[in-house]
């Protein structure tokens, strides 16, 4: 799976344990290992070090300055949208994070995991919560500010 163009993942989510080192709500990863860095897309959450939602992006990771204390017990929605060469993270309608990314995201061996899974790390990263109402939609920005 990549993306080429203008796209939006969206979903709700909803925390119910905050032990797990890096939840990863969705994530699309190369299947080879050394393409893993610079082709991948993520959302997630950093429960260990900056208790915030962070969004990484082909080896950069970006913190969203939304604490992941807030996502425990109430639904929150985000969306990642990119419009043209802006890849934008909106928590509850909110732009949190805006980043630069021109080109292909993904490659043609990367799988979309929801519920976290990164395969680095299975056991620090699966979701531990509910996720509702997930989709991809390629070739169009939903949501852009």
């Amino acid at each position: 799976m990549y993306f080429s163009g203008d796209f939006t993942i969206e979903l709700w989510a909803l925390s119910v344990d905050t032990s797990i080192p890096y939840p990863r709500l969705w994530s699309v990863y190369p299947r080879t290992s050394t393409a893993v860095r610079q082709h991948f897309i993520e959302l997630a959450v950093d429960n260990t070090n900056s208790n915030n939602v962070y969004l990484g992006v082909m080896g950069m990771e970006y913190t969203a300055g939304f604490p992941a204390s807030q996502l425990a017990g109430q639904w929150h929605h985000f969306a990642v949208v990119r419009l043209g060469t802006l890849v934008t993270l909106y928590i509850d309608g909110t732009p949190f994070i805006n980043v630069d990314q021109s080109g292909d995201i993904g490659d043609g061996t990367a799988t979309l995991r929801v519920g976290g899974v990164d395969p680095r790390a299975e056991s620090m990263s699966q979701w531990q919560g509910n996720i509702a109402d997930f989709r991809v939609v390629q070739g169009q920005a939903l949501y852009t500010g």
